[in-house]
């Protein structure tokens, strides 16, 4: 293993271990479970990530326990040196609102792009780059809502029920 920016590097996410830490008093069932990277292309075929070193942990549902009213889904993904999870275009996906989150950013200077204002229809594969802004995303930092937030602090939705992104 290597260490980058005072981080120990793993060469290979098949020796990455997700432990899963649930006490006691959940069942033996939901504290067995077991946590795995897959190749993405194996859960969600296409094209631009064929032969691409990225990979899924398929992910959970998180609650408060007073209500069981619905947090956030969390899910975990790693990319493998120098590749591009390209451009995708989230809204036509119901109020998804995603925020990434990133343990180990192996040159220090990779991150996300997102679009200046996505309050109309686009296609990612025709918009320009320079409509695009590059937050880069430091080891163990997040980068907070992307989405406009209306008065109630909830996000902004287009008429068909989709989100829209700053």
């Amino acid at each position: 293993m290597m260490i980058v920016h005072n981080i120990q590097r793993n060469d290979d996410i098949r020796k990455v271990t997700i432990v899963n830490p649930l006490p006691e008093y959940y069942s033996p069932e939901v504290r067995q479970l077991v946590f795995q990277f897959v190749k993405n292309n194996r859960h969600e075929p296409k094209e631009n990530f064929k032969d691409c070193e990225f990979y899924n942990l398929k992910g959970f549902e998180i609650s408060f326990s007073d209500n069981d009213e619905h947090l956030c889904y969390m899910q975990l993904w790693a990319a493998g040196q120098s590749v591009n999870d390209d451009v995708h275009n989230h809204t036509s996906d119901d109020t998804l609102c995603e925020v990434h989150a990133c343990s180990a950013n192996g040159n220090g200077r990779s991150g996300m792009h997102y679009l200046n204002s996505s309050k109309q229809f686009y296609d990612p594969l025709t918009t320009s780059k320079s409509a695009f802004e590059k937050l880069e995303l430091p080891s163990f930092h997040e980068h907070g809502p992307l989405w406009n937030i209306n008065v109630q602090n909830r996000p902004v939705l287009r008429n068909d029920s989709t989100v829209v992104y700053a």
